[in-house]
């Protein structure tokens, strides 16, 4: 670093150097890595906006050529104008904006005879652009400008314009806000569940990843752990109650990405809220459990449906592989072994976490599914 007089520093050659080490290269690394991962999920703060620096600029451009005439009709106004320009302020947020609006209001009230025109032509080709609602309307009144001694008539042409222009970037702003904030909160939300998904067979199996050494009755932690899947409805069960969270987050994920353009602050209130979103995934983890139990009672069945005593984790053959693919035994026409093994979910197991997520996705998969078996029972007895 250069000091007052040009010359360098001890200081910024040891940060050089540090900077060049092992250590100083990888815990650079790590805060980069902590960094992005905690904006994940912290919220958004808006910055400077040079879009707002910029209108800020125009505005007080047009303040200038007005400024004599404001002064004179009215001086405590003009006062008041002069401090908001003196306290602007590029910040993007709802405060920054506001008071932008708040001096472009103002000093639309004293603009002169020959801005009004082009002011208000500029701003009725952006609510041209925008498909205002009320566009129809604020076209008719282009007549008035064509009239000098329509002064008042045409400034609140203008301000009305204005108004609505402004109103329309306000609900704008918010739906973007609506948008960023739901989309935050589902991210939250996927991560959580994505991560229960992980975890939760892991912590049902903790006990037998480390089996006693010492003891040669105690099994492989592998065949343990298939064991576990296979034998005790429990794993099967929070399995299902997994894929049912799953499924009814992701139900909801869909709605949000398909109608990210349309939703609206009800939408949000009774769709997205976090009350609401539990309560969606609770009943996808019912719905997914009540369905396995309809199952466990055979009360559906066919090939698309798991077979509930062949559920469980298997191993799985990997085959030897080439540049080309999977190389047969030429002899046999079978496969090749490598002589690996990896872990998988047996045909059924699949099945039946598939249904589990369809039950936790559809919100009428169940009921209907009861309503049927209600009938039938009604029908036979």
């Amino acid at each position: 670093m250069a000091d007052g007089n040009g010359s360098i520093s001890d200081g910024g050659a040891e940060t050089d150097i540090a900077a060049t080490t092992w250590w100083g290269r990888t815990r650079a690394g790590l805060g980069k890595a902590f960094g992005w991962a905690g904006g994940l999920f912290r919220p958004h703060r808006p910055g400077s906006n040079e879009l707002l620096d910029n209108e800020w600029s125009t505005l007080e451009g047009l303040w200038r050529v007005c400024r004599p005439a404001a002064v004179t009709a009215d001086p405590i106004e003009a006062a008041a104008i002069d401090v908001l320009f003196k306290a602007r302020t590029s910040k993007s947020d709802g405060r920054g904006w506001s008071r932008f609006n708040d001096a472009e209001r103002r000093v639309g009230a004293f603009l002169t005879v020959a801005q009004l025109p082009i002011e208000f032509g500029t701003l009725l080709q952006i609510a041209t652009a925008r498909a205002l609602p009320t566009l129809a309307f604020h076209k008719g009144n282009e007549a008035l400008f064509s009239d000098p001694a329509k002064l008042d008539s045409q400034r609140a042409a203008y301000a009305a314009l204005l108004v609505d222009l402004q109103t329309n970037f306000i609900n704008t702003r918010f739906q973007r806000a609506l948008r960023s904030e739901v989309a935050a909160r589902l991210f939250r939300y996927g991560v959580i569940i994505i991560l229960l998904a992980a975890v939760a067979p892991l912590v049902l199996v903790w006990d037998q990843l480390n089996p006693v050494p010492t003891d040669p009755k105690h099994p492989l932690s592998i065949t343990a752990v298939m064991t576990r899947f296979s034998n005790e409805p429990l794993f099967a069960l929070t399995m299902v109650a997994t894929f049912g969270i799953l499924g009814a987050y992701f139900s909801r994920a869909i709605a949000f990405q398909t109608g990210i353009r349309n939703i609206s602050f009800d939408d949000v209130m009774t769709t997205y809220v976090g009350r609401v979103l539990r309560m969606r995934l609770l009943y996808g983890m019912i719905g997914a459990i009540v369905f396995y139990f309809v199952l466990r009672g055979n009360l559906v069945g066919g090939s698309l449906f798991p077979d509930l005593k062949k559920i469980g984790i298997g191993e799985q053959v990997v085959w030897k592989l080439t540049a080309d693919g999977v190389v047969p035994d030429s002899a046999s026409g079978a496969l090749t072994p490598s002589g690996l093994t990896i872990l998988s979910p047996t045909l059924d197991m699949a099945k039946l976490l598939v249904w589990s997520f369809i039950a936790g996705f559809s919100e009428r998969l169940v009921p209907d599914t009861l309503a049927r078996t209600e009938a039938q029972a009604t029908k036979e007895s």
